[in-house]
């Protein structure tokens, strides 16, 4: 019996890994973060308790629901309000939000995923929702899973943990992370990604614009196609 041989040119050469533009699901793609600030002033309204923009600034930013809900009530010297019902409403009221109806996309950032991808840049999404909601947050954006790979984990995971889903997002779209650029829109967020080995840059919303960004390499005040120049830059490194 002969052994056939292989010609090298037969063969398909090893394709070269993509810049890659990764995103936070639910905070750049999306408002989440006034989602949630209108879920958590309408629960403590209920109490008749006022919770107010400075006050969600200050404890609701970079927190799980439990733990900046026990923070809210001492804050505001209600230790006779359950906290752990309370976060439960809180919760159920964000998914709620967020599984039900249409969900508007943050200014510009249609614009800038789609240049992104016309450049032939891979396009990642992170979230930190878990897998069934942020695939349901996912669909209602209008994003298809064949362009754009999600990447989910819990919300309540360390940042140990964020950042290596950062990593691993970047190892989904098959882009090493030095070759990937992350958007972000909160402090915390953008250091998970820098510890990753993914260069960062920011988009703050209404909430976070006043936080320190030290360490990413612009921060934006919106979306649009004009920034991806200065982002494609930085996965040349």
């Amino acid at each position: 019996m002969s052994i056939e041989e292989v010609s090298i040119e037969d063969t398909d050469p090893v394709s070269e890994p993509r810049p890659a533009l990764l995103f936070d699901l639910e905070h750049v793609a999306i408002d989440g973060r006034q989602i949630a600030f209108d879920v958590v002033k309408t629960v403590f309204a209920d109490r008749d308790v006022a919770v107010t923009p400075p006050l969600f600034v200050r404890y609701c930013l970079d927190a799980p629901v439990a733990t900046y809900t026990e923070a809210l009530l001492r804050a505001l010297d209600k230790p006779r309000l359950s906290a752990a019902k309370l976060a439960g409403e809180i919760a159920q009221g964000v998914r709620l939000t967020l599984s039900g109806g249409n969900i508007a996309l943050r200014k510009g950032c249609a614009g800038l995923i789609d240049s992104a991808e016309q450049r032939g840049m891979a396009i990642g999404a992170i979230s930190f929702l878990g897998a069934d909601l942020a695939e349901q947050v996912f669909k209602k954006a209008g994003f298809d899973a064949e362009k754009i790979v999600l990447h989910a984990i819990d919300e309540d995971a360390g940042h140990s943990l964020r950042s290596q889903a950062w990593a691993e997002l970047a190892r989904k779209v098959g882009t090493p992370p030095g070759m990937c650029v992350a958007l972000a829109a909160d402090s915390a967020t953008c250091r998970a990604a820098l510890v990753s080995g993914v260069r960062c840059s920011a988009v703050p919303d209404v909430y976070s614009t006043y936080q320190d960004f030290g360490g990413v390499d612009y921060v934006f005040e919106e979306m649009s196609p004009d920034i991806l120049d200065d982002l494609c830059a930085l996965t040349r490194g």
